[in-house]
């Protein structure tokens, strides 16, 4: 049987022996990556913004009322549009990301490549985001921006261990960019 030239490995196994893995070549760790960047993309929101979601949810409550004849279905529809219009009104925090072999870094939480299936480049308007897929279904998607010169760095990076996807916004996420929210 003809043996096939393969590189001289400088591990063998030997029974009983027990092995210093100090003195093994491991491969060097890539260079982390870090920057800080807004949670999500902030819309002004002008005086007419809220008052067609006044009008919206007077119109709203008001088709409710009329099938169901129930104040608490009403009075629940009206609570939630107001706490949609404190969120509306909340400023996106900046967030320090780092990623590095281990996986994502957001604010000293880490998220594991192993949590993801693959990662995509997504247009919103004239600034792009990256969303990590995760594994699960039921867990939401994980939204990361970047200024334009360091996004080439980080797709590079993420490739290394992530599989990039071809993705879209999809009609949730269209809806509420037209609505600016």
């Amino acid at each position: 049987m003809e043996q096939k030239n393969q590189p001289e490995s400088n591990w063998a196994y030997n029974p009983g022996q027990v092995h210093d893995s100090s003195s093994v070549n491991t491969p060097m760790q890539k260079q982390a990556i870090s920057w800080s960047a807004s949670e999500y993309i902030s819309h002004e929101k002008s005086p007419m913004w809220y008052a067609y979601l006044a009008s919206g949810a007077t119109v709203l409550c008001a088709v409710v009322f009329l099938f169901t004849r129930d104040w608490i279905a009403v009075t629940v529809v009206a609570v939630t549009v107001l706490l949609l219009a404190i969120y509306s009104n909340r400023t996106p925090r900046t967030r320090n990301y780092v990623l590095d072999d281990k996986g994502l870094h957001i604010d000293n939480e880490l998220h594991p490549f192993s949590k993801f299936r693959s990662f995509s480049i997504v247009e919103e308007g004239g600034i792009s985001s990256i969303w990590l897929k995760p594994l699960k279904r039921v867990s939401p998607v994980v939204v990361i921006y970047c200024a334009p010169d360091e996004e080439p760095n980080i797709v590079n990076a993420l490739g290394n261990y992530l599989p990039h996807e071809q993705r879209e916004l999809d009609q949730i996420d269209r809806i509420s960019k037209q609505l600016r929210f």
